[in-house]
Parts: C-alpha cells; structure tokens; sequence
C-alpha cells in the first residue's frame, strides 16, 4: 500500500470496508466528499 493511499482514507476520501472472512476481503469506494471532488480532478487531466 503506497503512503498517498492512507492519507485519502484519513481524510475520508476513500472508504474501506473489510469483510471478516476467510481469505480477508477489503472493498473499496468513494465517498460523498471523494466523489465530489472528480470534477476537479477529471479537469486537472485537460
């Protein structure tokens, strides 16, 4: 897992959801202010 990555899920960018099974399951998603902000970045690509 690269550095940049946790500081989204702190900043609740990223959700993490971990599924207590075997072998270990993790989802994950945006959240509302992750989702928000994918203007901005799909304009930063221009």
């Amino acid at each position: 897992m690269c550095f940049g990555y946790w500081w989204k899920v702190e900043d609740e960018i990223v959700v993490r959801k971990k599924y207590p099974q075997v072998p270990p399951k993790v989802e994950y998603s945006l959240s509302e202010e992750g989702l928000s902000i994918v203007p901005i970045v799909n304009f930063s690509k221009l």
